[in-house]
């Protein structure tokens, strides 16, 4: 089911290259909200494999270690935006925004959507590798020694 999720996003992530000046708000506000939902189970199901396997003397600190990997995840994925707006933007972005023709960046956004978009769906093939009943209760390795 992760997997199928991850694609699920990647592909919502895409969808924003469709967006345009005559996209209606409540088509709008339908496709973010679906995002969200889509987004919310995603991260639902990384912390329950991250955190799954973890008993409560080593739960606070997996939770700590979990936020700030997700933080500087968020921070990487800004970071990789950015990047692929200038590459799409051939790097005059700012200047034409200064001239008043910030919608002559609307395909490098659009661009920019669609490589994060495949960025994140190519995610599915790391959950692809899991084994069925990773992060479950019974997941956990019993016989390590404590």
């Amino acid at each position: 089911m992760l997997v199928v999720n991850t694609l699920l996003l990647g592909l919502m992530i895409a969808s924003f290259a469709l967006i345009d000046r005559q996209t209606t708000h409540l088509w709008l506000a339908l496709h973010l909200a679906l995002f969200g939902m889509i987004n919310s189970l995603q991260f639902t199901a990384m912390n329950t494999l991250t955190l799954g396997d973890l008993d409560a003397a080593t739960a606070s600190s997996g939770n700590s270690l979990l936020a700030v990997v997700m933080q500087l995840s968020m921070s990487l994925g800004v970071a990789t935006s950015s990047a692929f707006l200038l590459l799409y933007s051939d790097g005059a972005g700012l200047a034409q925004v200064h001239q008043g023709l910030g919608s002559a960046l609307l395909p490098a956004f659009h661009a920019t959507f669609g490589s994060v978009g495949a960025m994140a769906a190519l995610a599915a093939f790391i959950f692809y590798q899991l084994r069925g009943h990773e992060g479950s209760p019974d997941a956990r390795d019993t016989s390590a020694p404590d």
